[in-house]
């Protein structure tokens, strides 16, 4: 089974270009597909495959720790998909992931939340702030050091 994250930006407004600007500055080559939403295969570049998708009223609900679960509505949201790649180096990939999050999270100013496999949540921003969910295993030295780069 693949490893998903879902960064979720509650805007009505396309993320698109932040995501092919992040690819252009890096010099990265990817195949981008167009259809209902927009595909980026970047296995062999990142260790993932990243689509974005619109939605409308959207209502999730993740976990917190093992005994808090959060329910939310939204009226709409941007949703990112990163599906990792089982043969990639996971920590890397994951490292690679948290990179591109930073940049989207610096170039945007709306609620963020960064859920895996669609229960977890692992990093929110709310109103500016940034929390982070230490009771998921995702943490470690290199990626918390990232995230203090969010601005």
């Amino acid at each position: 089974m693949a490893l998903e994250y879902r960064l979720q930006i509650k805007t009505e407004v396309s993320l698109l270009h932040i995501i092919e600007n992040y690819l252009k500055e890096r010099y990265l080559l990817f195949s981008k597909q167009k259809n209902k939403n927009s595909d980026f295969y970047l296995n062999e570049e990142l260790g993932f495959m990243i689509s974005i998708l619109f939605s409308k009223e959207i209502f999730f609900e993740y976990l917190l720790s093992e005994n808090q679960v959060v329910e939310e509505k939204w009226d709409y949201s941007n949703d990112i998909y990163f599906r990792l790649d089982k043969f990639y180096d996971n920590l890397l990939a994951k490292i690679n992931m948290i990179e591109i999050c930073i940049y989207i999270l610096n170039n945007t100013k709306e609620d963020a939340k960064l859920i895996f496999n669609g229960d977890i949540l692992v990093l929110e921003r709310i109103n500016g702030s940034i929390n982070i969910n230490k009771n998921f295993g995702f943490w470690n030295e290199d990626l918390l050091s990232k995230v203090a780069l969010i601005i």
